[in-house]
């Protein structure tokens, strides 16, 4: 068996205390505060009128849903999915 530098039960050299939320979650509940204390729902409808807050609204909900989320059928079989794609083309706005 190899020998471990630190053994069990050893103090740890830095780090956060247990219990200490990461700065991802203080970021996330700021959001979601200041979410909630605009209007919520009535203030992202009001942001995302035009295309620049609905590209605000959109790349800051996604930040906020989790990375990887694991999805089973019924008695953890696998899940069966439909997925229908659509892609749209769009002519590039001309820069002068």
């Amino acid at each position: 068996m190899a020998k471990h530098k630190y053994q069990k039960g050893h103090p740890k050299l830095g780090g956060r205390k247990k219990g200490t939320p990461n700065k991802f979650t203080t970021v996330k509940q700021a959001f979601m505060d200041f979410m909630e204390q605009e209007g919520g729902v009535k203030f992202i409808r009001k942001v995302a009128k035009d295309s620049e807050g609905r590209r605000c609204v959109l790349n800051n909900i996604a930040k906020l849903l989790p990375n990887k989320t694991e999805l089973s059928g019924p008695d953890g079989a696998p899940l069966k999915l439909n997925v229908n794609v659509t892609i749209n083309a769009v002519k590039a706005k001309e820069v002068k």
